[in-house]
């Protein structure tokens, strides 16, 4: 098969939709499939080039306009065009499929009431809110990640018979158990090191997890809060500055620091080297980053919100708290602190759990099988 991908986000800014659209596309072109991946031209990257065996091409100021319709027209013998999430680019790339009559695949990544809402004011008109839904409503198929984006879909019209289930995987060659006492040498953390990564936006829950540190440092003084991530390329910093400003002003500077983004792969040294995860989203799609964790055999606290809770046994594989509750949340971190055996317990569990279904091998599997549906060969 041809397959192309499209997507807004890819290296060198990676989100977890990123990660998703490359190990899937390495998987698809390990086995035969020629992989084209169209994606943003952040301007410093080359372009084309090929990674994982799937051709990259970026492209500058080109997703909302005639140019990516374009470039997709022009590829040649394509089987299946596959979008993933809900961006302008999305609207080029299912024209692209119906004008070349080629299936349409779609995985948003969000439920769409969440990205609506995150969509500044004066930009998305009812039009566009109509075209989206219509896209969802025509695609030949519809991946989604929980069942709150599932629920979404329905609710926009989509047919039962057009949506798929999918989800996040871990490259279990890279995230595997270590000793990351060598990197605690390193940042000069001798205590319990609690780790987030994640973008510093407000619905990734990182004000809700200041404001529970003092309850946390209150009951273990020693213990060292690592966040790690950044802003999103639109921001320009000014999330960075925003933690930072309310770091400050909370006095949280001895038991708080900001870790600049690492490369994808380098966070498996400090899934290691801390004492738990924690992801105090206050939406999550999945939950990649606690997938990852898990792997290396980190104990995670997340919150209850549809991405986690499909993986997230409470008291099994997991803490699962409310969204918004620092208070829950503190508790939840202070919980696994103390109790190094439930921690160590749940830790295992988790890990056997990541190494038996949540791998990459296994995501191309049922999304290659989707792919050979739409295209007659084959039965899901």
């Amino acid at each position: 098969m041809k397959i192309v991908q499209v997507t807004r986000y890819f290296r060198p800014f990676q989100t977890g939709a990123g990660v998703h659209v490359e190990q899937l596309s390495r998987q698809l072109a390990s086995r035969g499939h020629e992989v084209t991946i169209y994606t943003y031209d952040w301007g410093d990257q080359p372009a084309p080039e090929t990674i994982g065996g799937a051709k990259v091409v970026r492209m500058r100021h080109a997703f909302a306009d005639g140019t990516m319709l374009r470039a997709l027209l022009s590829e040649k013998d394509v089987d299946v065009i596959h979008a993933h999430a809900i961006w302008p680019h999305v609207r080029s790339a299912f024209l692209a499929a119906q004008i070349r009559g080629c299936p349409f695949v779609m995985t948003p990544h969000h439920t769409q009431a969440f990205w609506f809402q995150r969509v500044p004011r004066g930009r998305l008109t009812p039009l566009r809110r109509w075209l989206w839904y219509a896209i969802a409503r025509n695609s030949h198929a519809v991946l989604y990640l929980n069942s709150g984006e599932r629920q979404s879909l329905e609710e926009a019209g989509v047919g039962s018979g057009r949506l798929w289930p999918t989800y996040n995987g871990v490259d279990l060659s890279t995230f595997r158990p270590s000793d990351g006492s060598a990197l605690r040498r390193d940042l000069g953390i001798s205590g319990p090191l609690v780790l987030f990564v994640g973008r510093f936006q407000e619905h990734k829950g990182i004000y809700d997890l200041l404001e529970a540190v003092p309850a946390v440092v209150a009951r273990r003084p020693d213990t060292t809060f690592l966040l790690v991530g950044g802003p999103s390329r639109e921001a320009d910093g000014e999330e960075v500055e925003r933690v930072l400003s309310t770091i400050s002003a909370a006095k949280l500077e001895p038991f708080v620091r900001v870790h600049p983004c690492v490369r994808h792969k380098q966070l498996a040294r400090l899934y290691s080297a801390a004492d738990l995860l924690v992801g105090p989203s206050r939406y999550e799609a999945f939950g990649l980053v606690y997938l990852e964790a898990m792997a290396c055999g980190t104990p995670v606290v997340a919150t209850d919100t549809f991405g986690p809770r499909e993986f997230i046994a409470n008291g099994q594989t997991g803490l699962l708290v409310p969204p918004a509750a620092p208070e829950a949340l503190a508790q939840a971190i202070t919980t696994l602190l103390s109790d190094r055996q439930l921690a160590g317990t749940i830790a295992a569990r988790a890990q056997r759990m990541v190494e038996s279904k949540y791998t990459w091998e296994r995501v191309a599997d049922e999304v290659e099988k989707v792919y050979m549906r739409l295209l007659g060969v084959g039965s899901v």
